[in-house]
């Protein structure tokens, strides 16, 4: 009898250092687990890179459309300051023109499709009801596709237009695709100049063999300005 009981003793003693055992290995294993600092870099690294992604691309997005913003301000101002300067403006001197407003804005050859470069000049008549009438146009490129197709020189203040002084109103059209989809859609970018002619002459003239309206493109091959003139 004595010899069971000490061996079930020996036996409930074994379990129980077995079981204290048991549980200061898992509070080691608890205690080095929350311990160990090994991989909170990538795992804090794997929740930011996602949102630092998305704020890059994003102000990369539109960072770009800013750029392009302001190229197409400079153009619409360059193309119109350079009208002002000349009395009469013939097909060659229009090509030129054209071609330097494209230097401005800098355009990828591949994307010249999505820009309109369009100048007007225009006249008020002394017929007591300040009409005003166009008396030369040039465009590059397609229709103007934001703001009216045509423009309204309604809209020419009379502080800048008189029957003493003409006006030229030059608009630029750009169609911006961005980098992505994802963070910005297409957004056609657009700006109106509206200048005073600077000759002597208060008027600036187009005027090629009689024909007022340049119709211009971009040779694809040679990347130059080419012209038709007609008459409106």
């Amino acid at each position: 009898m004595m010899k069971t009981t000490s061996l079930t003793s020996l036996t409930s003693l074994k379990t129980c250092f077995m079981r204290t055992a048991a549980a200061v290995k898992t509070k080691r294993f608890i205690k080095g687990f929350r311990d160990d600092t090994q991989g909170v870099a990538a795992i804090e690294f794997a929740f930011i890179a996602p949102v630092m992604l998305v704020m890059y691309f994003g102000l990369l997005e539109i960072s770009m459309a800013v750029s392009a913003d302001r190229k197409v301000s400079h153009s619409a101002n360059v193309v119109g300051d350079l009208v002002t300067q000349l009395t009469v403006i013939d097909r060659a001197e229009m090509q030129d023109i054209m071609e330097a407003t494209l230097a401005v804005m800098n355009v990828n050859p591949n994307s010249i499709s999505n820009l309109t470069i369009e100048v007007s000049s225009y006249e008020m008549l002394n017929d007591g009801s300040n009409t005003r009438q166009r008396i030369g146009y040039a465009r590059l490129g397609g229709p103007i596709t934001r703001g009216a197709a045509t423009y309204n020189p309604a809209d020419i203040g009379n502080r800048l237009i008189s029957v003493n002084s003409g006006a030229v109103v030059a608009r630029v059209n750009y169609l911006h695709k961005p980098i992505t989809a994802e963070f910005m859609k297409n957004v056609v970018l657009h700006e109106t100049f509206m200048l005073k002619p600077r000759g002597v002459n208060p008027t600036v003239v187009f005027d090629d063999a009689g024909k007022n309206t340049f119709m211009c493109s971009v040779n694809g091959t040679t990347g130059r300005v080419g012209c038709t003139a007609s008459t409106t």
